[in-house]
């Protein structure tokens, strides 16, 4: 994830991603919750039966609008001072157990918002076959049709437009390197020298 912006991904017990969002700033992320899992009950047909999330997200509200929403067991550890009724009721196995995993969850998020930022030994890696003709690697491109909406770095207007999903650090600094400088949708710090960005 790149500075300035915030994500907040919902995925399940298989690692699967069902639901994300990318958000400007740092907006909180207890609000953010259970319009997520209403995204997913629409797109899997079904509420899901669990829902765990860690403190950021540990209001009664959130656990009531997830509860509204037909989530039957909510284990998400209190952002506040918990009282003793509900000191007991985090230490239970049940949640104990979906809190663990949760937390268990911390290397897939943290490999989703490694650093954007490449040392001179990886854009070495990425210059030395460049060099000598080989391919950059793959990238994943997404044809749009163009109908004027907002991108980062200006707007689509008319026609098929593609934006890249995957691959973006590495045109960015093939981009940094050849012209000096960072493309204009950078936001943050652009050292051309060891190509590092801000994280």
């Amino acid at each position: 994830m790149e500075f300035g912006y915030k994500t907040q991904v919902v995925d399940n017990a298989d690692g699967i991603i069902l639901d994300h969002i990318v958000e400007i700033g740092n907006p909180a992320d207890a609000p953010q919750l259970a319009p997520a899992i209403a995204r997913i009950t629409e797109r899997a047909g079904r509420v899901p039966t669990a829902v765990t999330a860690d403190r950021g997200y540990g209001y009664a509200a959130v656990e009531a609008d997830l509860h509204h929403l037909g989530a039957r067991r909510v284990a998400i550890p209190r952002a506040s001072q918990p009282s003793a009724a509900r000191r007991e009721f985090e230490h239970r196995k049940a949640c104990r157990t979906k809190v663990k995993w949760r937390t268990g969850c911390e290397g897939r998020i943290n490999h989703l918002k490694r650093g954007y930022g490449w040392n001179r030994d990886q854009v070495r890696g990425l210059m030395k076959p460049t060099y000598h003709g080989s391919p950059v690697g793959a990238l994943l491109v997404w044809e749009t049709p163009g109908n004027g909406q907002a991108v980062r770095g200006g707007t689509i207007t008319a026609g098929p437009e593609q934006l890249l999903l995957d691959g973006q650090q590495r045109v960015t600094r093939l981009y940094g390197i050849v012209r000096g400088r960072a493309p204009s949708f950078f936001k943050g710090e652009f050292n051309v020298a060891t190509a590092s960005g801000a994280a």
